[in-house]
């Protein structure tokens, strides 16, 4: 059940917290930890700053809305909403705008391009808006917060003047019944070595299941990823 609290529209002076709370809920994602596998020391660091760059990179030059829960001031979850029209970014572009390809190796940031690529294979050819990242802190899953963000920006889709839905991918199998939950349908499923994606769409005139025991639950998701279970 929600406590107190309330969905909020964050910016540019919120990027630090945003990527603080990305990182901890995609700590354990099992996309981000195929391709860093060869960091240890420098994960979480790496990780933090992969964040920080790609969301400030969207908010800058793709006009991404990015909302978040906030459980009174503290902020506990986020999610990044890319608009119609606007073509995936791929990772090696914003990777090498704050130096962080010099800590990459060009597998690894192949790796990521390679997932966008199928992102793209599977993108619905009308508009629609793309859940590039959803996340909640660990400490603050189960809560419904996932679930509110979630709602949220179907609304948002709902009443946006051209899209027609959500496209999202996740790479973790248990929230693939969550997302049907909530009406989202499979488009395609991709393995590239140990990890497998799904692509899944949601039109917005969708009536979905929003039980209580769904809500509670949380989303264990990533939006490329979503982890907010």
């Amino acid at each position: 059940m929600l406590t107190s609290g309330q969905v909020v529209e964050l910016t540019a002076h919120d990027l630090d917290q945003i990527a603080a709370i990305l990182t901890q809920a995609f700590i354990e994602d099992p996309l981000i930890r195929h391709v860093l596998n060869d960091h240890n020391e420098d994960y979480q660091q790496i990780l933090h700053a992969l964040f920080l760059t790609n969301c400030q990179h969207r908010l800058v030059h793709h006009n991404v809305q990015i909302i978040g829960y906030r459980e009174g001031a503290p902020l506990v979850g986020v999610a990044v909403i890319s608009p119609p029209d606007v073509p995936l970014m791929h990772e090696d572009r914003h990777i090498n705008d704050n130096g962080l390809l010099n800590r990459l190796s060009a597998t690894e940031t192949q790796l990521f391009t390679a997932h966008e690529h199928v992102i793209e294979q599977y993108r619905p050819s009308i508009p629609h808006m793309y859940l590039v990242l959803l996340g909640v802190h660990p400490e603050k899953r189960g809560r419904g917060y996932g679930a509110a963000l979630l709602r949220t920006m179907h609304d948002l889709s709902a009443m946006h003047p051209t899209s027609q839905g959500v496209y999202l991918d996740t790479q973790n199998a248990v929230n693939v019944p969550m997302y049907q939950h909530f009406g989202y349908q499979i488009l395609g499923y991709e393995q590239s070595g140990p990890v497998g994606t799904w692509c899944l769409f949601r039109a917005n005139a969708v009536e979905c299941c929003e039980r209580d025991d769904v809500i509670k639950s949380d989303l264990a998701m990533e939006g490329r990823r979503e982890n907010v279970q």
